[in-house]
């Protein structure tokens, strides 16, 4: 690439993404008020990740994940297989914690399925195909857990 064409991009970048942020600020402004009520602080979720010639970059953005009871494991949807995913699902392995599997079987993907990639062979996982099926099976697997601690999700 050319020093002129690096430019060229970086003021482009810069005339469409400001007046954006600027005019998509009271809706962040609600998100995050909308977080910080229901999910408490922080507000925003911060990650080291690789960027261009693998220079690390700290990611942020909102935080969406609910902070659940530890006791409970960790429910993972499975149904489109990322990096997030996988390493919040090792994590849990590594911290002995309760792992449910899920599966949405009405979601169709170009993405690898996760019995192509076969990281969650040992695991296994369970299907649903909406938000009741889910709720039902959550409900079952926990429900167990507290029954039988040791019990695995198959």
């Amino acid at each position: 690439m050319t020093r002129g064409y690096d430019r060229a991009k970086r003021v482009f970048d810069l005339a469409v993404t400001v007046p954006v942020f600027v005019l998509t600020l009271p809706i962040q402004a609600a998100t995050a008020l909308a977080i910080r009520v229901r999910l408490g602080s922080p507000v925003l979720f911060r990650q080291t990740r690789p960027g261009l010639h693998a220079e690390p970059f700290v990611m942020v953005k909102f935080r969406t994940m609910l902070n659940t009871d530890p006791a409970l494991g960790l429910v993972a949807d499975v149904t489109r297989l990322n990096f997030n995913v996988t390493y919040e699902v090792g994590y849990a392995i590594g911290l002995k914690k309760r792992v449910l599997l899920v599966r949405n079987a009405a979601f169709h993907s170009s993405a690898p399925a996760i019995s192509e990639v076969g990281i969650f062979d040992t695991p296994g996982h369970l299907t649903y195909e909406n938000s009741s099926e889910l709720a039902t099976l959550m409900t079952g697997a926990f429900r167990e857990s507290h029954r039988n601690p040791g019990c695995g999700a198959k």
